[in-house]
């Protein structure tokens, strides 16, 4: 039987990382790749294959939108399930403006009661 660690340092000493490795451990070998780039090194086939399929291009994990550009042409709705008025649990309803962030309505449901807010 091969314990997990020798497979491991075998491949790691070849630069051959698992697809599920930390971004971390990812960045550090595309800095590599991309210092023997800049240094016009020669780039071992598994490298090439690497700038080939473009994964030395960052990713974005979170891609962010832009705000809308005007006021009402977004509403945002969200709800949360929380201790909003003392000890029972209750749920409030937010309706915010994607272009100003103000915040347009809060609905609570707390047993029958409907609370509405409007700003």
């Amino acid at each position: 039987m091969v314990s997990y660690n020798f497979p491991y340092q075998l491949l790691s000493k070849e630069e051959i990382y698992s697809p599920k490795c930390q971004r971390k451990t990812r960045r550090l070998r595309n800095q590599k790749i991309q210092e023997k780039q800049k240094a016009k090194q020669i780039l071992i086939p598994h490298e090439q294959e690497i700038v080939a399929d473009h994964l030395l291009d960052e990713i974005d994990a979170h891609p962010r939108k832009e705000r809308a550009k005007l006021f009402g042409e977004l509403v945002q709705m969200d709800a949360s399930f929380h201790h909003w008025f003392g000890m029972r649990k209750s749920y409030l309803h937010a309706a915010i403006d994607d272009c100003t962030g103000r915040i347009l309505g809060l609905f609570s449901i707390f047993k029958r009661l409907y609370i509405v807010i409007t700003g």
